[in-house]
């Protein structure tokens, strides 16, 4: 490995510019001060918009938020998903747990966005079939979040993006792709925030785990690509990696995925194509899904 030192003779120009310019690094280092009589803290709330689907990710973020006591406004898209009812029944049932749970939160508007019409619209500039996935569906999350967000507060945007599922590049989760939208979102004073970025989907249930009534939430949601019926189907990807992470958190029974189904073996498989070819998975994620596949291959 190459060693590179690297010693700095002079006051970078980055900043100097930035104390001569008293922008927002330099005002918020000042205000830390006990001297500074000029520059008191801002008053405000930090307010954050967070799309939620009812999923795993999306729940838990949610509830991280409600504890951290920050100002929330959710937002739910339908594109077109198959299974948008299993959403829409998923986000009503925890709308009524999480408040019973957390009765002071400051959670105070829910949105529901129909973009439904421009499904075939923007599918048809991609080549491919899509099934139930939208393309630049992230995107247009993102942006109607953004939409709803208050210039005059500390905004946020949440986006529940996991360990295992970020890409250097390719799709709407990719470093580059999220790396494109800190920076416009920037430009309009909000920050983009991903809170879930350390964490495989395992250690989120162990974090619920933790308390036993945010447990009761994280059972009640819903991760499946399937539109029939209102439960995990146990023969798509999500529910794989539900599966995944309810199996490592030593709580697969109550993961609501029927795990013993032939189908899950499909995905088993296709991961470890998958886990020889990409490297952006850490070990823990690929010991997880190996442990996993190594047990359901043991069901039949």
């Amino acid at each position: 490995m190459k060693h590179i030192t690297k010693t700095l003779s002079k006051v970078p120009s980055y900043l100097i510019e930035t104390i001569e310019k008293e922008s927002i690094p330099y005002l918020e280092q000042v205000r830390v001060k006990e001297y500074s009589k000029r520059l008191p803290p801002l008053e405000g709330q930090r307010v954050a918009v967070i799309p939620w689907s009812g999923g795993l990710d999306s729940t838990t973020s949610l509830i991280m938020a409600i504890e951290a006591g920050i100002s929330i406004r959710t937002i739910f898209l339908n594109y077109g998903q198959p299974y948008i009812k299993k959403e829409l029944l998923a986000t009503n049932k925890l709308e009524k747990l999480i408040r019973a749970k957390y009765p002071e939160a400051d959670w105070t508007e829910h949105y529901i966005v129909d973009v439904s019409f421009i499904d075939q619209l923007v599918k048809s500039k991609f080549n491919g079939e899509w099934g139930h996935i939208f393309p630049m569906r992230n995107f247009l999350i993102l942006e109607e979040s953004a939409a709803i967000a208050q210039p005059n507060r500390y905004t946020e945007v949440w986006f529940s993006s996991v360990q295992g599922e970020m890409p250097y590049s390719g799709g709407d989760k990719s470093v580059v792709f999220l790396t494109y939208m800190k920076e416009i979102f920037g430009k309009r004073n909000i920050n983009l925030t991903t809170p879930l970025v350390g964490l495989t989907k395992a250690d989120m249930v162990q974090w619920a785990i933790a308390q036993l009534d945010r447990f009761r939430i994280i059972r009640h949601t819903i991760s499946c690509f399937n539109g029939e019926g209102d439960s995990h189907c146990g023969e798509c990807q999500a529910c794989f990696n539900r599966a995944v992470a309810f199996f490592a958190a030593n709580q697969l029974p109550l993961s609501g995925v029927p795990y013993h189904k032939n189908a899950l073996q499909n995905f088993g498989e296709n991961y470890i194509r998958k886990l020889a070819k990409e490297s952006y998975y850490s070990p823990t994620r690929r010991s997880q899904l190996q442990q996993f596949i190594n047990f359901i291959s043991q069901q039949t």
